[in-house]
């Protein structure tokens, strides 16, 4: 983990879950214990300086593996698949004696779930998957911060009062992918929950961690996302075991309240969108994961339980019915297709695209069925180079007004740009003068440390729709020392790959604007990228694919004028914003949207 607000989350609570009795001292009594802390080389000071990590010193040997390397891409997951490779790597030939632990900073274990793995261990299993159950970060974590013991460090919350927790404090994108209500449903059902009562839930999970791991053989290259590749080429001879009751082991995982809020819809689940969404990537691991089922509760377990078990069962094997046959673990589709935009953004930042971790692909035959080959060829076709969007693709208006607020400078302009996950029109270069680049991280510690205080004629600041809750109120007043007098401070909020409801963040952006107002600005205005009928076209675009992959290459000119109808549209709507200009009315939905505040 990187980063100083990860490494927060996972000193608060992560880690103090960690140090309960029976997670890591119950391994440390067993066996060689030796936790592997994947980070940056600037990060390693954070860790020292947290009281929670000092007795982790103490409970048994910690290594710093350094991942500088990799770091720096928007795509996360390409970056923690290859960190984690680089900790297994480390063992060299002996990782075939080694059970690798993974463990991220927003997990939380209840007391005693170590000790569930430990008993799987000793009975000789190599690969154990575990569900994790999500829950409102906003709500819940000063719950649990105020129950840390403060001189050992210690959170020890019981199973079934973790869950009563998290069932009290339950994530919006588990209610939408609960299909026993009709109000909400997900676009990206990748797990399967049943309310059975106030006490227990039912899950079927397609998408499972991959928490503990003895490799069959050495491996030291990844050819896939870690939880759709690292059981099947680790321990490929055998299918892993999942810890499927609260009671043996529960993992809750914190996320902000608004975190794939634009994932929801209004309306009941359709079993045919879930099997198109499905039909995209799952792999055979997946699917054997769904068939088991898996239980979280706080109680006792109810006699009705019976009954959401057939139902479930009875969803699990129509799915499986309209289900194409599985993807390849191995060069997964979304693997692949996410890995350039991985080597280009490291590359952009001076680094090695191809680091020891990574397999190449040019050298792996990869077996294509002309269903694959036609269905490649479309999305590339649609999509374009990710640099340099076509017309008709739905973010070519959103990277269409980056580009124009970034040309929006003189050329003796200081200009900042303060991203963590800019869009890619933000990483490349722009006119303007002299142009810094920092984390916003790194650019609020400049401001408080008074760092080119009133030095910048221009500060861009780029944020996710989801990340806007857990800004401070004062996010706006704190860079204002950075600005010069009459100098801009902009926040650009966006949302990758789709769009989002600016109305959910009027409440958050109010109260940051109105401690930038205190501070002595005067003007201050919001424009959006209506994203409205975007939204319902990429939407119809990607219904088109999943049908398309059901169905086959003989449906694919129907499904393919379709397409063409649908993209048609698109570049009708695209020239019809550009020419009345972007809104300063709130849309239902939009893809971009830029807050302007000029220093007096």
């Amino acid at each position: 983990m990187w980063g100083a607000s990860y490494i927060d989350a996972f000193t608060r609570l992560a880690l103090p879950s960690l140090l309960a009795p029976g997670n890591l001292p119950t391994l440390a009594e067993a066996g060689q214990l030796e936790v592997c802390v994947l980070t940056s080389k600037r990060d390693v000071v954070l860790f020292e300086s947290k009281p929670a990590f000092q007795v982790l010193r103490a409970l048994c040997p910690v290594r710093f593996i350094g991942i500088d390397d990799l770091l720096g891409s928007s795509v996360y997951g390409i970056t923690l698949t290859l960190a984690y490779m680089r900790g297994i790597a480390a063992e060299g030939e002996e990782m075939v004696n080694v059970y690798f632990v993974f463990f991220n900073s927003d997990f939380i274990l209840s007391q005693g779930s170590m000790r569930s793995v430990l008993a799987h261990i000793q009975a000789g299993h190599h690969a154990i998957m575990a569900p994790s159950f999500r829950a409102v970060a906003e709500d819940i974590e000063p719950l649990l911060e105020a129950r840390v013991e403060g001189t050992r460090h210690l959170l020890a919350v019981p199973s079934r009062e973790l869950v009563a927790l998290a069932l009290r404090n339950m994530h919006a994108t588990i209610v939408a992918k609960t299909v026993n209500q009709t109000m909400f449903r997900s676009l990206f059902q990748n797990q399967l929950y049943w309310r059975v009562d106030r006490d227990t839930v039912l899950g079927r999970f397609y998408l499972m961690f991959m928490l503990c791991i003895r490799p069959g053989k050495v491996v030291r290259t990844a050819d896939s996302y870690c939880d759709y590749g690292f059981a099947p080429a680790l321990s490929p001879s055998l299918d892993p075991i999942l810890l499927a009751d609260s009671d043996d082991f529960f993992m809750l995982e914190t996320q902000a309240r608004q975190h794939e809020s634009s994932h929801i819809c209004l309306g009941p689940h359709q079993i045919s969108d879930i099997a198109g969404y499905l039909s995209e990537w799952t792999t055979r691991e997946h699917r054997l994961y769904a068939k088991q089922n898996l239980i979280f509760h706080a109680a006792d377990v109810p006699p009705a339980l019976d009954a959401f078990l057939a139902d479930a069962e009875k969803a699990v094997d129509e799915l499986e019915r309209l289900l194409p046959p599985p993807r390849p673990h191995a060069f997964h589709p979304y693997w692949v297709g996410s890995l350039p935009r991985w080597r280009k953004e490291i590359e952009q930042r001076g680094g090695d695209s191809s680091p020891p971790e990574l397999e190449a692909i040019a050298e792996v035959p990869v077996k294509r069925t002309l269903t694959g080959r036609i269905y490649g060829l479309a999305r590339h076709i649609v999509r374009g180079n990710e640099d340099e969007l076509k017309v008709w693709h739905a973010g070519w208006l959103d990277q269409r007004f980056v580009e124009r607020v970034l040309h929006d400078a003189k050329l003796e302009d200081r200009r900042l740009i303060a991203a963590d996950d800019p869009p890619i029109a933000a990483r490349r270069s722009t006119p303007g003068g002299a142009i810094e680049r920092m984390t916003v991280r790194e650019a609020l510690d400049a401001a408080e440390e008074k760092e080119n205080y009133r030095s910048y004629d221009d500060v861009l600041v780029f944020l996710r729709s989801e990340h806007i809750l857990g800004v401070s109120p004062r996010f706006s007043s704190s860079l204002l020392p950075l600005l010069k007098p009459g100098a801009r401070l902009r926040l650009i909020v966006h949302d990758r790959g789709g769009e989002f409801m600016p109305a959910r963040l009027a409440a958050p952006l109010l109260a940051m604007l109105a401690a930038a107002l205190d501070a002595n600005q005067v003007e201050a205005s919001v424009e959006f990228v209506d994203g409205v009928l975007q939204r319902r076209i990429r939407l119809g675009v990607r219904r088109l694919g999943q049908l398309y992959l059901r169905l086959g290459w003989a449906w694919a000119p129907v499904l393919a004028l379709g397409g063409l109808a649908l993209l048609s549209a698109n570049v009708l709507n695209h020239a019809l914003c550009v020419l009345r200009s972007n809104s300063v009315e709130q849309p239902e939905y939009c893809g971009t949207m830029l807050v302007s505040i000029r220093r007096a």
